[in-house]
Order: C-alpha cells, then sequence, then structure tokens
C-alpha cells in the first residue's frame, strides 16, 4: 500500500481504515484520524476538535499515512533480542549495539564500522529500545 503522494481520496480511504493521515508540508505532530463518522485532528495523542477540510486539502495530492511507531522495550529485552543474534539500538540515538562472543558492539549510524563498547547507566535504565531489522522490515513494506 502506498504510504505518500496520496490524493484526498485515498487519504480519506486510508482514515476509514484506521490510519492516521497528514500532509506533508503539516507540522509532524499534527495529524487527522475518523472517530466514529467525523474528523479529528490529533497532536501527540491528543484529540483536538473536528476538521473541517479545506478546498486546498481536497486538492492536494501530498497526504500521507502517518507512520506506526516502533514497539520499544526495556535494555533487558533488548539484550534478550541481542542474545538471539537481533540488532538493538535506542530510538532517538545513531548507534546499533549487538553482541558477538559475549562481547557487545556497537556501530555508529555514519559509518559501518563495529565497535567494542560497553554501555552507560543511561541506557540500561532506558525504555525505549527498538529492534533495528523491525524499523528496516516497516520501511520496506511502507516503501511498497
Amino acid at each position: 500500500m502506498k504510504t505518500t503522494g496520496l490524493n484526498f481520496i485515498e487519504a480519506v480511504q486510508a482514515a476509514k481504515a484506521g490510519k492516521k493521515i497528514w500532509r506533508a508540508a503539516w507540522l509532524p505532530h499534527l495529524a487527522i484520524e475518523i472517530l466514529g463518522n467525523r474528523f479529528y485532528i490529533t497532536c501527540n495523542d491528543c484529540i483536538g476538535n473536528t476538521y473541517g477540510f479545506r478546498v486546498d486539502d481536497i486538492l492536494a495530492d501530498d497526504w500521507e499515512i502517518v507512520p506506526e511507531p516502533p514497539k520499544t522495550m526495556t535494555f533487558m529485552e533488548a539484550w534478550a533480542a541481542m542474545k538471539e543474534g537481533k540488532k538493538v539500538k535506542r530510538l532517538e540515538m545513531p548507534w546499533i549495539y549487538r553482541i558477538d562472543e559475549n562481547e557487545v558492539f556497537h556501530q555508529n549510524g555514519f559509518t559501518s564500522l563495529w565497535y567494542r563498547t560497553g554501555l552507560y547507566f543511561i541506557d540500561i535504565e532506558a525504555a525505549d529500545w527498538i529492534i533495528v531489522d523491525e524499523i528496516t522490515n516497516q520501511q520496506e513494506e511502507n516503501n511498497e
């Protein structure tokens, strides 16, 4: 299913299917979703007033489906995933982590080199870990 470059009809159909939609030029935290039989504007999981579409909204072909946020986990869940051979990272951080022969390695988001590393307490206490492969798979599905 196409997720970007939608016309108004395609966007409304996506909203009817339970997806949040937005225009490409909108601020990232604003979206529209259908609740009952009305369109509501949402912002960071809050629900605002009903939304009335303007003519330029109806004529636009830059509608997008808002991507689903990835499932986050605690460090212990991330550690278990690494022991299974998966790569993990913190949601807003560029470093990717993996375990190889009981050592932790990281790869920053800017190079392909892996470095032996340690972890900070803030990383161990964090609950915003994600599996990198799941993000890649979601992005590939969205691009089909």
